[in-house]
């Protein structure tokens, strides 16, 4: 999520996180036990495909930070899959996007 932030302004900005990523993934892999790595595999991978696709559309579209977190932390996605893209995340409905708060 920092990498996107980071480098939103930039035209490349899926790129640079897909690097990232990509070298988390095998820093984790390497430097950590079979059993802990292959214990969180799943979402780990869950998570740096939702990144990723959320780094390559950053470019074409606005995204709130909240709504973004959302679709990043989404629990059913990311513990039993499937990948889901924002666009789809948002034409579930899981978001609203009209919250009125009301004072008493």
């Amino acid at each position: 999520m920092l990498c996107i932030y980071l480098t939103k302004s930039s035209s490349h900005t899926g790129h640079i996180c897909a690097l990232f990523s990509f070298a988390f993934i095998i820093t984790c892999q390497t430097f950590m036990n079979e059993i802990d790595f292959t214990g969180f595999r799943g979402p780990l991978m869950i998570g740096v495909m939702k990144q990723t696709s959320l780094a390559f559309d950053i470019t074409n579209a606005n995204f709130d930070f909240t709504e973004t977190m959302a679709y990043l932390a989404n629990p059913s996605t990311i513990l039993f899959g499937p990948f889901t893209s924002i666009e789809k995340f948002r034409s579930i409905g899981v978001f609203p996007t009209n919250i009125k708060v009301q004072r008493t």
